[in-house]
């Protein structure tokens, strides 16, 4: 794995290591689940409206171009903007989004809070129960990002429409249902298309005012997020996250995104990475770690066998 990695901090990464410092500025959340947190911040039988989440397992930034903005929202662009032959086809067109949206505009109602034009904790439960999920389940987080949901335990009105467009124009739960299990599948066969969503995740487990993702919501998400495709290094990276906890109480979006290129081209044994790349210094300090570690085993290996 290479050689034992001890040597100053690099002054140009200094705006990495803020994860530990910006983090104290922004409200901090306390654990919402007692076994698995979930992406609409529910569990699976509470009608808990709180947002937080515990640190066993796990969900962008809204980044320029990335996450929900670009989740493959499908709206029909010809058939709304395009000049069509008669103006009595364009009008039959116009009619027929108008009941398309009328319809999802119902379904939308069915869950909707009763004081304000949003499904909250409450709606989002039985919404997830219709829809025959658990609220911790990564399909439930393809979903919130088919969304383009812009924070946990709520749907707006245009989020709940824009994203039940992408999904084929679902309009009930029976069709959200049908078409949810291919949505799943093409997160997991599109490179592009996860990176999307775990960019968008980051900004997705924020909480109101925060600007630094808590860290045991970032341990959550990041299990979440992994659920379906787990990297080899992600089990030794929490580990790590959790050795440190109380010098690292927040993670830096940059860190967040330069973690999933790290687990893309480092190696399962970190044989791949180079000390002078710009990684946030988090990532450097991990791999110290893991070769502080892997140095400790062998000197207690070799005075085993003497």
């Amino acid at each position: 794995m290479g050689k034992c990695l001890s040597r100053p901090r690099k002054a140009a990464k200094n705006h990495a290591d803020l994860d530990s410092a910006a983090s104290k500025d922004a409200p901090q959340q306390t654990p919402l689940l007692s076994a698995r947190d979930n992406p609409m911040g529910l569990t699976a039988s509470s009608d808990s409206r709180t947002h937080q989440l515990a640190a066993s397992t796990a969900i962008g930034g809204l980044l320029s171009g990335g996450g929900g903005e670009n989740a493959d929202i499908t709206f029909d662009k010809n058939a709304r903007h395009t000049p069509l032959m008669t103006h009595g086809r364009s009008s039959e067109i116009a009619s027929g989004d108008q009941a398309l949206d009328q319809r999802i505009s119902a379904f939308f109602d069915m869950y909707r809070d009763p004081d304000v034009d949003c499904i909250l904790a409450d709606g989002i439960e039985r919404f997830c129960a219709d829809l025959c999920v658990q609220p911790d389940e990564f399909s439930v987080l393809v979903l919130a990002w088919k969304f383009n949901a812009a924070a946990m335990c709520r749907f707006t009105r245009e989020e709940f429409v824009t994203g039940c467009r992408a999904l084929g124009n679902a309009d009930s739960p029976e069709s959200i249902r049908a078409r949810l299990p291919s949505a799943v599948v093409e997160v997991g066969g599109s490179r592009e298309k996860f990176r999307d969503l775990y960019r968008w995740s980051y900004h997705f487990g924020l909480d109101t005012g925060q600007r630094t993702l808590p860290l045991m919501m970032a341990v959550s998400l990041w299990r979440l997020v992994f659920s379906q495709n787990q990297p080899p290094i992600l089990d030794r990276w929490l580990e790590f996250l959790e050795h440190r906890r109380n010098a690292t109480s927040g993670i830096m979006r940059d860190t967040w995104d330069m973690f999933l290129l790290f687990t893309e081209s480092i190696g399962n044994d970190l044989d791949r990475y180079d000390e002078s790349e710009a990684w946030p210094s988090l990532i450097d300090d991990f791999v110290e770690y893991e070769n502080d570690r892997k140095n400790h085993n062998v000197g207690v290996s070799n005075n085993s066998i003497k």
